[in-house]
């Protein structure tokens, strides 16, 4: 049980609550807040998307105001990404958050992925930290300001300053750096109005603040692109079947935003070809895109938060009249239930790509059948006829067979136009022309001629094996480009043949390169060698020897993270310097075998153990268990000296 824990401040970052937590206790170790708070000190201080909550809050004194929901809601990064996570993936991390153990809450988020990292250094409003002494004595790091995209304190519209303490990479994974003995920055930069860079710097961070005080807010990744449609289509960004107009998109974004306001958000797009981050937000409904390219689309878009997010506050009432719950009429003239309300049954359609609902009516006694838009009044005339029915078409064929009933007469009994009469006669095989005063032809009517299908379907597969014999290194891209009415016959009407005569895919070319990677691997793998005697040899704590601490000491981490396949020597010398887990252990026995014998001469093997810093399971490893043999030899006429002890004269004179 924790004695005594701070209560959070507004906004306050949770891993800031921590660090006032370790400035308090004062913990001999670095991993004794870890211990202290989480129950293990290999627990690791995160910042945006912390874990192993549940330990800690059971931890806590009774009647703390902080709850696992509590915390996460109000202290950390989860309500910025939630809005933009599937339902199943925000449960999964709210549930890892609370009881799991592994640090992959923030790859679930895609935070690992998105390539928007976050600030180099923490950073503080000037005028936040005045007002917070002030008030409270003591300042904090605030959770809106270690968003990346907020440059501005949206309260005192000045622009945030960085400190000392460093946010990406954290120099210590096992330590909390406050606020209160940062170095924060002191001079003030407000915001020019008049600047439309810093308008929307401000916005976007109002933006981002908007998110952090909705708790719960996810509405799925199919709302999210339900709403993107009117969005993109009332700034005429997308068709009324919902296609996008990315070229025309685009070319709007980077003229909001500008180029180099858009680098500095880590949001470039390019000039010319490719979507870029639009199209895989757009495009990709599945795809993890960080929360802040959603926002900018959206600032883009000039669409309000609260109305994207919350839709139905915002609806007007319908002015027309709703659809009767029914009866509803039968519209059939021939039908003796004609004008009655004699239908108690509809089916409801889906929703067409307009969003308009129908319901299809049909009468039990004539079978006709209507379809009628939701929202509408009961109609009086059939406007959308599926199915006559056998009464109406019964009573099609008798007057269609009395030469002495005229064409418009008919037309009117029936209900319909007389070219409707001519072209459902078409259909019911009537004989054409009609007899009567004044003949019935089939003029004006569209009228399908009958086709031999199997010879059609000849002649397009000769056509397609001739183009294939002219083109033979062309893919089916290419070869659709030049026939695409042939490609497009073959596809509707013989697409397994079609399948098994196109060509082979071709086998993908590599991306075109503009870096020299053979050059980069000379001039990288001549420092890996001394970068890494450096690591080894540095005074103070040892440090392993491992990739990233490599690739953190040339500046070269992310290289090595995306791109150390293509640089095989590189890769290969580091290979050969890297550390085992059992080696660096063996390295810190030697090591803490030499600092003992200066400052206690003689030493048992469990103080050795101690100080090399030894789990169990490694004391057992051999080669460990070989190096704390050697070290602990007993020394024949050995004479140990500590600091400041002489050398005996008989020595000397030896």
């Amino acid at each position: 049980m924790i004695a005594y824990f701070p209560t959070p401040h507004p906004d306050e970052l949770w891993y800031s609550v921590g660090a006032r937590f370790s400035d308090r206790m004062q913990f001999g170790t670095e991993t004794g807040t870890m211990q202290a708070l989480y129950g293990s000190r290999h627990a690791i201080a995160t910042v945006d998307l912390p874990h192993r909550l549940g330990a800690l809050v059971s931890q806590l004194p009774p009647g703390h105001p902080c709850t696992v929901d509590a915390i996460i809601d109000q202290y950390t990064f989860l309500p910025y990404y939630s809005p933009f996570l599937t339902t199943s993936t925000y449960a999964k991390v709210r549930d890892w958050m609370g009881a799991s153990t592994k640090a992959s809450v923030r790859v679930k988020c895609g935070a690992c992925t998105n390539r928007v990292r976050p600030p180099k250094y923490f950073r503080s409003c000037p005028e936040c930290d005045r007002e917070n002494r002030e008030k409270i004595g003591e300042t904090y790091w605030r959770r809106l300001f270690q968003v990346p995209g907020v440059e501005a304190c949206p309260i005192h519209k000045v622009f945030l300053e960085p400190s000392d303490i460093r946010l990406d990479p954290l120099n210590n994974l096992h330590k909390y750096f406050s606020a209160q003995k940062a170095h924060l920055g002191t001079r003030v930069h407000r915001i020019n109005p008049e600047d439309p860079a810093h308008r929307i710097l401000l916005d976007l961070a109002r933006r981002v603040d908007w998110l952090f005080h909705r708790e719960h807010l996810n509405p799925g990744l199919d709302f999210l692109h339900e709403q993107y449609t009117p969005a993109l289509a009332s700034n005429g960004f997308a068709t009324r079947a919902g296609s996008v107009r990315m070229d025309d998109l685009r070319r709007h974004v980077l003229g909001f935003y500008g180029h180099k306001l858009l680098e500095l958000l880590q949001c470039s797009l390019p000039d010319h070809k490719g979507d870029g981050w639009l199209g895989h937000l757009l495009r990709k409904p599945n795809t993890a895109v960080a929360p802040l390219r959603h926002l900018l689309l959206l600032g883009a878009l000039e669409v309000d938060l609260e109305r994207f997010f919350y839709p139905t506050r915002f609806e007007a009432p319908s002015q027309s009249e709703p659809v009767p719950p029914g009866p509803w009429p039968c519209l059939n003239p021939v039908c003796e239930d004609r004008g009655k309300s004699s239908i108690d049954q509809a089916v409801v359609q889906p929703p067409d790509i307009n969003g308009n609902q129908h319901r299809i009516i049909r009468c039990r006694r004539c079978g006709f059948a209507y379809q009628m838009r939701e929202g509408t009044k009961t109609p009086t005339r059939a406007n959308h006829v599926l199915d006559y029915g056998p009464i109406w078409k019964s009573t099609l064929r008798q007057q269609w067979a009395d030469s002495s009933i005229a064409l418009r007469r008919m037309a009117k009994t029936l209900g319909v136009a007389p070219k409707t009469v001519k072209q459902r006669a078409v259909e019911l095989g009537l004989q054409f022309p009609r007899k009567g005063k004044r003949p019935t032809t089939k003029s004006g009517l569209y009228v399908a001629k009958p086709r031999d299908m199997s010879k059609s379907l000849e002649e397009h597969r000769r056509a397609w094996v001739g183009l294939r014999s002219k083109m033979l290194v062309a893919g089916t891209t290419e070869l659709r480009s030049h026939r695409p009415a042939l490609y497009a016959w073959l596809y509707r009407n013989d697409r397994v043949w079609l399948t098994e005569n196109k060509p082979g895919r071709k086998e993908p070319r590599g991306a075109r390169s503009h870096i020299d990677w053979a050059k980069r691997d000379e001039e990288l793998v001549g420092q890996i060698a001394t970068i890494a005697a450096h690591i080894k040899n540095r005074p103070g704590m040892p440090r392993r020897v491992t990739v990233t601490a490599i690739g953190r000491a040339l500046g070269k981490q992310s290289l090595f993270e995306a791109a150390l396949a293509k640089l095989p020597l590189t890769r290969c010398v580091i290979t050969s310097v890297v550390e085992s887990g059992e080696d660096f252990a063996v390295r810190r026995v030697h090591t803490a075998a030499r600092r003992l014998r200066l400052t206690e001469g003689a030493f048992a093997r469990w103080k050795l153990v101690r100080a090399a810093g030894l789990h169990h399971h490694l004391e057992r490893q051999p080669k460990v268990r070989s190096a704390l043999d050697y070290e602990v030899r007993p020394f024949a006429n050995a004479l140990i000296l500590r600091n400041g002890d002489s050398v005996p004269q008989r020595l000397l004179r030896l």
